[in-house]
């Protein structure tokens, strides 16, 4: 959701926040905020969040100059939702344990691209694989694609389960495995699969 990321300038300190989700990601100054930024759009196409980019920033201005706060873009939003071949296949139990794939048409075996959405393990969807026309650049390139949800902290500290990241943790290994055993069917290069994590400690 292009409202999830929130960049938050002031300008009398060159201090910077960024939040997602309501969340408190990063709050430093310019130079740490390029670098941070830097590594967040890496995933961002992948993501859903898109890709982001800083201005340089200007020098400390003269006594009495103007000033001015550094500008960022983030890329277009796709229009249109590419349908997948499957829908909500289930790699286990659970109503949140589905998956979607989009196959690429090939000859050979395929790269798959594992989408894991963000939202701090408590919210959101597979549907964000949709977001700022990434998953359509993936189909493109010749990469199939497989989004999941997984059952969120909050469910799993419902039932106990500590500490509760256990739960979403072991669904995207669960995911992968099950897509790993639908290699030939799907047409998936085993040695090819790679993930996008809304939260770094999936890797």
């Amino acid at each position: 959701m292009v409202d999830s990321l929130v960049l938050v300038a002031t300008p009398a300190t060159r201090k910077f926040s960024i939040t997602m989700h309501g969340a408190l990601l990063f709050s430093d100054g310019i130079s740490r905020l390029r670098r941070t930024l830097t590594g967040i759009s890496a995933a961002a196409v992948v993501a859903g969040i898109g890709a982001i980019t800083l201005a340089a920033p200007a020098p400390a201005p003269k006594s009495g100059a103007k000033t001015s706060t550094p500008s960022f873009q983030s890329a277009p939003v796709a229009t249109r939702k590419t349908p997948p071949t499957l829908a909500n296949v289930a790699y286990g139990s659970h109503p949140r344990q589905v998956l979607d794939f989009w196959k690429v048409d090939s000859t050979r075996p395929t790269p798959l691209l594992l989408f894991i959405h963000g939202g701090g393990w408590v919210s959101s969807d597979k549907q964000d694989a949709h977001g700022y026309g990434s998953l359509a650049r993936y189909l493109k390139a010749g990469i199939s694609v497989v989004s999941i949800n997984y059952r969120y902290t909050t469910l799993a500290h419902q039932a106990g389960v500590m500490p509760p990241v256990q739960w979403p943790l072991q669904d995207a290994a669960r995911a992968l495995q099950f897509v790993r055993s639908k290699a030939a069917e799907w047409n998936i290069d085993k040695a090819r699969t790679f993930s996008s994590e809304g939260g770094s400690c999936t890797r």
